[in-house]
């Protein structure tokens, strides 16, 4: 497929101009923070990533006004000022058949499974009906696509035609391959996320970086895999808080 981003539909070739503006700046005051004008690991370089896209939503991106009115210079003067945390634990994986089958270089039995939500009979039967009904993708596919949207987002897929697809409409050969691709590169960042060894989630990390630029640039990609990382982990501990508020409800009614 032909690397391709249409972002303007979304939120405007302007709000584009300012985000990446604001990526640059930040990304720079980092770098240079640390004395070095690249990153030391891809790792490094997607926890920046995260949180610069955590500070642009929280600081930038709801000030609609400000950047209405003010100029390139006053933006950048702006962007500038604004103090990214970077100590803060933050968002943090080529091909498809290491992360499909298990391969050596990416062993998905390593998995620490012990935190993970169990998933109730509803969850179960939703699985099974979209395993049915996408059939070309592995079992459980549907649990990653679930947080594809920044990648195809990003490489210009409609949601509107995603939302057809999940109601049952038939898929092209193009748009078989295209949510193969957004499965494995989800599938790359869960599974870094839940790696426990450091090199081992590097090396996730690193191959899902990789499927990320079979479609996008480079820096988008690091901006879609940040994005889907920290997706999944804010949702994944409202689902372990929920977890644990339900075992401690169980534990006093025992007593």
């Amino acid at each position: 497929m032909k690397k391709s981003i249409n972002r303007e539909d979304s939120f405007g070739e302007k709000i584009k101009t300012d985000y990446n503006l604001f990526i640059d700046i930040q990304m720079g005051k980092y770098l240079s923070s640390k004395n070095k004008s690249e990153f030391s690991s891809d790792e490094e370089a997607i926890m920046v990533m995260g949180k610069i896209i955590e500070a642009y939503n929280q600081k930038i991106a709801s000030d609609h006004l400000r950047l209405d009115n003010l100029n390139e210079a006053a933006k950048t003067s702006w962007f500038n000022s604004v103090e990214t945390d970077f100590s803060a634990k933050g968002a943090v994986p080529s091909g498809r058949q290491g992360f499909a089958s298990g391969e050596e270089n990416f062993p998905i039995s390593s998995l620490s499974t012990e935190d993970i939500p169990e998933i109730d009979n509803a969850t179960k039967d939703f699985i099974s009906f979209y395993d049915e009904l996408l059939p070309f993708l592995p079992q459980g596919a549907i649990v990653y696509i679930m947080f594809a949207g920044p990648a195809l987002e990003a490489y210009g897929y409609p949601f509107e035609r995603l939302k057809k697809i999940i109601e049952g409409e038939e898929l092209t050969e193009i748009e078989e391959d295209l949510l193969l691709w957004a499965h494995d590169l989800v599938f790359g960042v869960v599974t870094a996320f839940h790696e426990k060894d450091k090199i081992k989630k590097e090396k996730f990390l690193a191959a899902s970086l990789d499927v990320a630029c079979e479609e996008l640039d480079e820096k988008t990609a690091l901006e879609v895999v940040a994005e889907i990382y920290a997706n999944y982990e804010e949702e994944f501990s409202e689902l372990k808080g929920k977890k644990q508020k339900l075992k401690t409800k169980t534990k006093k009614k025992k007593k």
